[in-house]
């Protein structure tokens, strides 16, 4: 590397340049002028090496220039963090001096250092090191780029010059002096490189913030200061822009530097609402920052301090004064969330491509990101409303206060349940004190009627079986016109109030109710039209959900042991697989329907079962022993406050007792039918079910992308398949495995989807988890899914019931997973798909 001792020494050049310029330097003239720089703010570190001799300055000057300098001595003056300013005023003073031409000097000086690793640090301080003047041709045409004036390259330097007379290198955020601000902040770049894992400012850059960003940092599109995004400016991927110097020099934009700062916001709160975006972030940084001034309407200062900033206060005993500069130089890099309604951890997680985004752009972190791109990209701030976790106990509460609130409001004279003529449908409804539940499901209940009386055409009666109420329950009700109340003054139990209930009933179809149950208007209709509709039912039930509007149960199996199990429990009841009709063991009586002459004929509930539980387990398993089948109906749902009705108070264990006591007594009467029935190890080890015990089909298809449909054209092959599976009844769910930035609308299909990406599961220890989950396991259009070939291998030792198809890539034979695939689909139709769900699982 050649040293300034080849450019400048005196006597060496043909000009004698370097003399001129190094006589400049050491003038007395000039050191005025340096020091009525330095006072005034634009060389923040001379005021250290004013403490020095000036004569050992000058020392140093001269053994630079003189013959034989090492290039290491040379440049080690370059790196001080004002040479670039020096420099350049002693060129401008050595040809002012000697009447030598300034852009001859600049021209010699350019060609050193352009082809130095350290650029210019003048042309860094002035374009942000986006100039490489390596020789007279390039200066002119880099003139050209940045678009000078025609008189050409003396209109630059003049330009240049009087730029770094004005302006020189500020105070980084000095917020007293206004010729001592720049909005450069060394705590934050240092703290930003570290965070990146980029190179901190090194030896070589004299441990000097500032000259590194100079020099490395705007090259690299790093940001100075929290407030400052370089992908957010315009043109500032042309070359020669500066987008530093435009803030540096002008202070005044169309736009603010950073979406993070909204001007209009600021304005309001600093009662400056006609200033421009420049002069309201200059204006922030200098002063808003230090008043915790609101940046922007989306940070919550309450919040982040309450939720970040006290608890770590108590931790360690220090407390954190500005919760609005904490944000912005230390929480935003570390992922911490400037409002309850932003999930920075979600977002990471939902849109992989965005921390590959933040990365390449050095950007703040989600929330920026979601500001920047994922805003117009439809990207949700945080997990939707209606996919968080409640929970049950919260939700119970939520389900107390509604039947609280009816009966608070109950009034009797505003329902009538007059019949209007032969009834078509009796609900029968036992009750057992608790007057919220009750007062709740008879204001439901008149609109139920109402509907299926006017809508459907079918007459309502409503019978209620108080079963030893100790409370308001009897005497408010009685007071209800046209409602067929029955009272026991001693409690009889769920079995025989029913039986009692049916005793007076009217209409040709049963409804069974539980007083602690939410439904919709069209729930009597809808049952007793389903049960109607299938002569060979002898049951017909709704879909149960639970207070937090998961499924209860979607009816239920019985095990050889005699134990019940709610089909899909814990499960989503807005999904393909819960949204069908099915065949199940039996249905709770929650809501179920049932034809009077079969109730008659099989003796309706047995009382043996009393006070409750296996009651209708039972009369399920009476009824389809004489070849009448059991379904439910997905799409029929009600919400059910479980274990509510039946035993208020009661303890857990007290209920699990009974529940026992009366599944010996179930067994006992059914040994034989048990014989038939699966084993619960075998059906229920897993996630929850095999679908193959009630005639379903569960899908894993595993595919590399989302599977988007395009705006015209044909459908992806793994989208063509799901939307087939589905119309055969199937439930569908996806595992993909390379993300991508649309993967985030997902949520507008109706398939389930499982990201690899998930950092608490991923899509091998999903398939591993959840093998006998599924009934089949597809492959389609999955270029590395051999990645899986372990997890899968696994799933069908685990499952052999399962069945693992593949589309022409997964399934060749010499391919890393062909071994694996039992059978091979070619973009198969309707008639191939069905043969494959149908098909039985090969021995293994």
């Amino acid at each position: 590397m050649k040293g300034l001792t080849d450019l400048f020494r005196p006597g060496g050049g043909e000009d004698d340049d370097g003399s001129i310029v190094v006589a400049a330097i050491l003038s007395e003239d000039f050191q005025a002028q340096v020091d009525h720089l330095a006072v005034t703010g634009h060389l923040p570190h001379w005021e250290k090496l004013a403490q020095r001799d000036f004569r050992r300055l000058k020392e140093n000057v001269r053994a630079c220039f003189n013959p034989g300098s090492s290039p290491a001595r040379a440049t080690s003056l370059l790196l001080f963090p004002d040479w670039g300013a020096l420099l350049f005023m002693g060129l401008r003073a050595a040809a002012g001096a000697a009447d030598q031409s300034f852009a001859r000097l600049l021209r010699r000086c350019a060609d050193y250092l352009g082809n130095d690793a350290l650029r210019r640090p003048f042309d860094a301080l002035l374009y942000g090191g986006n100039l490489r003047l390596d020789g007279e041709e390039n200066l002119e045409q880099a003139v050209v780029e940045i678009g000078a004036p025609d008189s050409g390259l003396d209109a630059y330097l003049d330009a240049a010059a009087a730029f770094l007379g004005e302006h020189g290198l500020k105070r980084p955020f000095n917020r007293g002096t206004a010729e001592g601000w720049t909005p450069f902040d060394s705590g934050f770049y240092t703290r930003l490189l570290q965070h990146f894992g980029l190179a901190e400012p090194s030896r070589e850059l004299g441990r000097n913030a500032l000259l590194h960003y100079l020099f490395i940092g705007v090259p690299e599109k790093i940001r100075p200061n929290p407030l400052f995004a370089p992908a957010f400016m315009p043109g500032s991927e042309a070359p020669g822009t500066g987008y530093f110097e435009r803030l540096y020099s002008q202070r005044d934009f169309d736009t603010a530097p950073s979406l993070m700062f909204d001007p209009a916001h600021y304005a309001a709160f600093a009662g400056r609402e006609g200033d421009t975006d420049g002069a309201l972030y200059e204006d922030f940084l200098r002063n808003g920052l230090d008043r915790q001034a609101p940046f922007s309407p989306l940070f919550d200062g309450d919040y982040y301090r309450a939720h970040y900033l006290d608890p770590l206060a108590e931790e360690g005993g220090k407390r954190f004064g500005n919760a609005v500069r904490h944000y912005l130089f230390t929480g935003a890099l570390q992922g911490w969330n400037p409002n309850p309604d932003f999930d920075s951890d979600w977002y990471l997680r939902e849109y992989p491509t965005a921390r590959t985004d933040i990365k390449a752009q050095k950007l703040l972190g989600a929330f920026e990101h979601f500001l920047l791109a994922g805003k117009s990209a439809g990207f949700h701030p945080t997990a939707p409303l209606q996919t968080l976790p409640v929970g049950e106990r919260e939700a119970k509460i939520l389900f107390l206060r509604r039947a609280i609130r009816a009966a608070k409001t109950f009034d009797p004279a505003a329902l009538s349940f007059e019949p209007r003529g032969s009834s078509d449908i009796s609900v029968i409804v036992p009750v057992s004190g608790r007057f919220a539940f009750t007062a709740s499901l008879l204001r439901q209940a008149y609109f139920a009627k109402l509907h299926s009386e006017k809508v459907d055409g079918l007459n309502v009666e409503i019978i209620m079986v108080s079963n030893g109420s100790t409370d308001e329950t009897d005497s408010v009700v009685s007071e209800v016109a046209g409602l067929n109340l029955v009272v026991f003054p001693k409690a009889i139990g769920f079995p025989r109030a029913v039986n009692a209930g049916a005793a007076v009933a009217k209409g040709d179809t049963l409804i069974i109710l539980n007083n602690d149950i939410f439904f919709e208007p069209d729930l009597f209709s809808r049952l007793a039209k389903g049960l109607r509709a299938d002569p060979g039912l002898g049951l017909f039930g709704a879909a149960i959900l639970l207070p937090d509007q998961r499924l209860q149960e979607l009816g239920s199996l019985i095990f050889a042991d005699g134990s019940g199990f709610g089909i899909a429990r814990g499960e989503d009841p807005t999904s393909d697989f819960a949204q069908a009709q099915m065949e199940v063991d039996y249905c709770s009586a929650c809501a179920v329907a049932i034809a009077r002459a079969d109730f008659e004929a099989f003796d309706g509930l047995d009382e043996r079962f009393s006070p409750g539980y296996y009651e209708e387990t039972d009369l399920c398993a009476r009824l389809k022993a004489a070849g009448r089948r059991i379904a439910v109906d997905g799409t029929i749902q009600i919400e059910h406050f479980e274990h509510g009705s039946f035993a208020s108070g009661a303890a857990g264990e007290a209920v699990q007792t009974l529940i026992a006591r009366h599944r010996e007594v179930f067994r006992e009467r059914h040994a034989e039918m048990l014989t038939r029935q699966p084993d619960r190890a075998q059906v229920t080890r897993g996630a929850t079910l095999d679908p193959r015990t009630i005639g379903r089909y569960r899908i894993f298809l595993i595919t590399r992308q989302v599977p988007a449909a395009p705006p015209s054209g044909p459908m992806p092959a793994a989208l063509r398949i799901a939307e087939k599976a589905r119309m055969l009844g199937a439930d569908v769910e996806f595992g993909v495995f390379e993300p991508s930035r649309e993967d985030g609308r997902f949520d507008e299909m109706s398939h389930r989807l499982v990201k690899d990406w998930t950092a608490e599961e991923g899509l091998a220890g999903h398939i591993a988890k959840n093998a006998r989950r599924y009934s089949h396991l597809l492959l389609c259009e999955a270029p590395g899914a051999e990645r899986f070939a372990d997890a899968i291998r696994a799933a069908r030792a685990e499952n052999p019931r399962l069945i693992v198809a593949g589309d022409e890539m997964a399934s060749a034979e010499d391919g890393p997973i062909g071994d694996l695939v039992d059978v091979r689909m070619i973009d198969p139709d309707e008639a191939m798909l069905r043969s494959i769900l149908d098909q039985e699982p090969p021995r293994r």
